[in-house]
Order: C-alpha cells, then structure tokens, then sequence
C-alpha cells in the first residue's frame, strides 16, 4: 500500500511553560490516558527538578540528563524512543532524509512525535511538504515554528540539535502511589542529594547545588536578564504541579495526611518565591531573597519526602 501523502492528528498542545511537560501532556490526551496535568509533572519526577546554569541561561529547563524522566514516562503507559537528531545546517542530504523518513513512519504507525530543538513541540501531522507543527504560546515565538520542511532547517537555530522523538501507549495497570509516585521520588532524591554534575557543560547545577549557583548568577548581574525570568517561571510551574498533586494525594492517604500536605505547602511556597525571582526590575537583594525562600521551602518539601517514601 502507498504511503500516504499527508496526515492530520486531532492533537494539541497546552500552553505550559513547562513545553516538554506540554508535549507530553499532548500524547496523555491523544491516547485518551486518565492523568491530570500534575500526576504527569509528579509521575515523571519532572515536578521535582531544579537545574540553573551560572549565568541563569534560559536552556536551565532543557539541558539536564532527561533520560531518567523518560524512562519513568512508562509508568504513565507512556512509552518514549529517540527517533534520532540532526544538526540544523550541517546535517548531510541523506541523515536529514532518514530524520524525516523515521517521524513519518513513527506517525503512521500510531505514534504521536514530538520535537525539541529550542524549544519542545508536537508534530500534529505532515504534508506533501513537510511537518506541521504546534504552537502553544504566541504564534510570532521564535522559538516554536508553524512548520518543518522536509530537508530545511528554516525557523530552527544551527547550534541547537534538533531531536525527534515518538510517544506510544502501553497498557500496564499500575497503583500510582507505590509503582508511580514512589520511583519518581527515588529519582527525585537522588537527583537533589547528588546534584550530579551536568555531562553537557559544568556551568550548570542540578537538585540542591542549582541554588547556590543561582544566588551566584544574580550576584554577577545576570538577575535582569531574559533566563532569569525564564528559569523561575519553568520551574515555579514545576513545583506548582507538585503542590496541586500532594493537596490532592493528602486525602487519599489519611495515616499520612498532615505529613503529605505539609510537603504540598512546602511546594507551594516554593513555587510562589520562584514567581517572585522572576521579576527583572527588582534589586539583587530582593530576588536574592526570593530565591533562599525558594530553596529553603524546598529543601523542607524533600525532608517531607523522605519521610513518606517508606510510607508509600
């Protein structure tokens, strides 16, 4: 039978700052999965994840070892494969054919595929042309073009890898507490008691060692730039999603309740101190400030989830 010459997928993706978060919360609704936004943010440990880079670049969000988070995707019967990645400009005729072949068939095999170069996105389909693509926020962001041409680069940055992905649903019925949340909060306390250092570039700090070098970053008068506000609000919904999760989870465990919305209170400060460091036009002091809170809620809010590990 002929491939066919397009295809459209009834797919969106919401305007989360979070955009990886975004595009998978894309796939949950295309294959009909039950998770809310923040069983997702929770069940991938996403919500728990704090990166900086020492000059508070805005690639804070993104260039972190994702592996782990991937992989915890599949107790969220989302499971995830590298279809392969390019360098925009430099990749040769035939990789660049074989990128584009590899999402073509992924989608025709029921996959949903979803991009990341400067930014996260879900394919919704292809043409005669080339991929289309979506746009969460405004449809003028740099960062997230209307379209992939087969064989262009056109709209996406030559210093960037432009990576593939495709997203397929399993059926495994798991009890969330013990075979979702509990892994994810081993990953989350590993992530945060190690801050294992960055195999991408040693400027960045992750878990407990990213505030430190946030604190740092503002002394040195990166505070005022576009990363500043980019890193706070990212990771502010991060732990957002987690406070939404505990005040919801805290009822559903009644020997542990005080215990579990305490750590949802934990994050909620976090997330609200975070939003506060994310205003450009206040002093060093002031957001320096913000950011201790953050830290100091947060670094209550893992004390809590020590605690409830043994308990889940």
């Amino acid at each position: 039978m002929d491939a066919p010459a397009s295809q459209q997928l009834d797919i969106t993706q919401p305007p989360l700052n979070t955009s990886h978060l975004g595009v998978m919360q894309s796939a949950s609704t295309y294959f009909e999965l039950p998770w809310s936004t923040a069983e997702l943010f929770v069940g991938s440990g996403h919500a728990f994840i704090t990166n900086i880079h020492g000059e508070l670049c805005p690639s804070g969000p993104y260039v972190w070892e994702t592996q782990p988070m991937l992989d915890l995707f599949s107790n969220l019967n989302l499971d995830i494969e590298v279809l392969g990645f390019v360098m925009p400009h430099v990749a040769s005729k035939e990789q660049r054919a074989g990128f584009d072949a590899a999402i073509r068939q992924a989608l025709m095999d029921g996959k949903v595929c979803t991009l990341e170069c400067m930014d996260h996105q879900t394919v919704c389909g292809f043409d005669e042309d080339g991929f289309l693509l979506t746009q969460p926020w405004d449809r003028m962001a740099d960062s997230t073009p209307p379209r992939l041409e087969y064989g262009s680069s056109e709209g996406f940055d030559s210093g960037v890898p432009l990576t593939a992905f495709a997203v397929s649903k399993n059926s495994e019925v798991r009890d969330f507490p013990s075979e979702v949340l509990k892994p994810a909060i081993e990953f989350a306390l590993r992530i945060w008691e190690t801050s294992p250092a960055s195999e991408h570039n040693e400027l960045y700090r992750i878990g407990a060692a990213s505030y430190p070098n946030w604190i740092k970053a503002i002394d040195e008068g990166h505070g005022t730039q576009h990363g500043a506000w980019w890193n706070a609000v990212v990771w502010g919904e991060c732990k957002a999603m987690a406070a939404t999760y505990f005040d919801g989870f805290a009822s559903s465990m009644s020997e542990a309740s005080e215990l579990i919305s305490s750590i949802a209170t934990d994050y909620r400060e976090a997330s609200d101190t975070m939003l506060r460091a994310s205003d450009l036009q206040q002093s060093k002091e002031t957001q320096k400030e913000a950011v201790r809170l953050a830290e100091a809620a947060e670094t209550r809010a893992f004390k809590g989830l020590r605690e409830l590990l043994p308990l889940l």
